[in-house]
């Protein structure tokens, strides 16, 4: 009657599209070519499709729990960036190469995982898990014919405990280690169009960012009045961020533009406090 077996599965597919046209009048440029209006237009495509099938088996072992399971994720993203000008008018917009992009990338996260859980004493009971990941993403630039493979395994354990100090007044403790991965497009390294002042760059070279993680929380749930007071802290390695800089105009027309990039910066420590409060 406690012995359980759940498997289940799910595949989700989003498609998007976006379409831009700008218009800038030059009155006064230093570049010949800049005079009166020039049109440029972006039609810019997405489409991505998830899969997922999980298994997971629970059973009592005594007067403990154990649960084992297995998950297999993928991940398939299709981006087309079309740039057309900049031009005197929407007639004579031919394809600008060097903002055009075809980006594609399959990734695959392969995970098995374990908990267990034991009454140490009737007041303390402790949950240890352990999660074994392992990614594989492959990238291919169609613009630039440039492929990129990235492979990595991570073990991510977790702890938590429980101490009853009365039916209605609970202490809790956890750590758990985690990881932020990168998008398959914040590794691209071609410049991607945003608008005239902006465009972005992948950086093949970012690797995910790494947590561990505090937390102690006192509970009190009564009939009609319930509160808490959390207190955390957290550890962040090879944070990613966005850093962003002023580069020469990628298509020469003298513009102001910010390049923006996702970089791994320095290690962050973030602590805190929280409290909760509520009464029928």
């Amino acid at each position: 009657p406690d012995e359980t077996l759940k498997v289940d599965g799910s595949v989700a597919r989003n498609t998007s599209q976006n379409d831009f046209r700008n218009v800038n009048t030059y009155l006064v440029s230093t570049i010949p070519d800049n005079s009166g209006a020039r049109v440029q237009t972006n039609n810019r495509q997405g489409e991505k499709t998830q899969t997922s099938l999980h298994a997971e088996y629970n059973t009592p072992l005594g007067d403990d729990q154990l649960t084992l399971g297995a998950e297999i994720n993928g991940e398939d993203n299709t981006v087309d960036s079309y740039v057309f000008g900049p031009g005197a008018d929407d007639a004579s917009l031919v394809v600008n190469p060097l903002l055009t992009d075809e980006f594609r990338s399959h990734q695959t996260v392969s995970a098995l995982y374990a908990t267990f859980q034991r009454e140490i004493t009737p007041r303390w009971t402790v949950l240890a898990g352990l999660r074994g990941e392992m990614l594989r993403l492959t990238t291919n630039d169609l613009t630039y014919t440039t492929e990129g493979k990235i492979t990595y395994s991570r073990l991510n354990p977790s702890l938590f405990a429980t101490y009853v100090i009365s039916p209605s007044r609970r202490l809790r403790f956890s750590y758990t280690h985690r990881q932020q991965r990168p998008e398959a497009a914040d590794l691209n390294p071609h410049i991607v169009y945003s608008s005239d002042t902006s465009v972005e760059r992948g950086n093949p070279g970012l690797k995910p960012q790494e947590s561990d993680t505090l937390e102690a929380r006192y509970e009190f749930n009564g009939k009609t009045l319930n509160y808490g007071l959390r207190g955390f802290w957290r550890d962040d390695s090879r944070t990613i961020t966005t850093v962003s800089q002023v580069v020469p105009d990628p298509q020469g027309l003298g513009n102001i533009v910010t390049e923006s990039m996702r970089v791994n910066w320095r290690p962050q420590n973030t602590s805190g406090i929280s409290a909760n409060f509520s009464k029928q």
